[in-house]
């Protein structure tokens, strides 16, 4: 992870558009001033402390960033890896195991924490 800003980078490299990265920032900001029932029909629990935003936009990207709450603060969100929705189903399958070594890298050492820059 290091100085890597995991979703900026997860944005460039599926070529997200500018609309997509600014629904995904909306939704950000409202979880940021609402708090977490502001944009729970947006969230799915995928298990093991981790959840999943739901951005599904008719011609664009379906988003699927992966995130934490915390882990160094409650009032925070720490993502930790990015996927896509296809239907149901969260694609890589590999995008939660990612997580769960990120989010254990950042326990590990908070230094290589960064924050998401839009």
């Amino acid at each position: 992870m290091g100085d890597v800003d995991i979703i900026t980078n997860w944005l460039t490299e599926i070529l997200a558009s500018e609309t997509d990265q600014s629904e995904l920032e909306a939704y950000v900001q409202l979880y940021e001033l609402a708090g977490d029932r502001s944009i729970a029909s947006y969230v799915r629990d995928i298990g093991d402390g981790l959840y999943a935003f739901r951005c599904i936009r008719k011609g664009g990207l379906n988003l699927a960033p992966i995130f934490c709450e915390g882990p160094f603060s409650e009032l925070e969100i720490t993502f930790l890896a990015g996927a896509s929705w296809q239907g149901k189903v969260l694609r890589p399958y590999s995008a939660k195991g990612a997580a769960l070594e990120n989010l254990e890298t950042l326990r590990n050492d908070s230094t290589k924490r960064t924050r998401w820059k839009n």
